[in-house]
């Protein structure tokens, strides 16, 4: 943000609450979707780290949807921060969002409730069955 009594832009520190899911309620959403709410699971945080606005470190937690890389899919934590890449733990995602050395910058949430055209179309095609 730009602070004009500094005369540059500088960081704004809040921590921001966030969590595995994210719900947006019917009384949000346009009135075509009223009737149902839309869930999104966070699948990434990007993180800045340091005290300017103009300047820090960035890494990234990723829910990876097969970590191990075979027929079984487990979805796992990593960290990336530069070319370092390790497993983490779900807490380290969520509970410790009050840390000082790191501010959620950007989160990113993939969508897992279906559209409404979706919707019509399952029920179409389970119709048809």
């Amino acid at each position: 943000m730009y602070d004009t009594k500094v005369g540059d832009v500088v960081k704004i520190g809040k921590q921001v609450a966030y969590g595995p899911e994210l719900e947006i309620t019917p009384d949000l959403l346009t009135p075509a979707q009223k009737p149902h709410a839309v869930k999104y699971k966070l699948f990434g945080v990007v993180y800045h780290h340091g005290q300017s606005a103009s300047g820090g470190h960035y890494t990234l937690d990723v829910l990876h949807s097969n970590r191990d890389m075979n027929d079984r899919p487990r979805e796992a934590w990593i960290r990336i921060d530069d070319e370092l890449v390790s497993d983490i733990h779900a807490k380290d995602v969520f509970e410790t969002q009050d840390a000082n050395d790191r501010c959620a910058y950007l989160l990113f949430y993939r969508r897992m409730t279906p559209t409404p055209r979706t919707w019509s179309s399952a029920v179409a095609s389970h119709n048809a069955v």
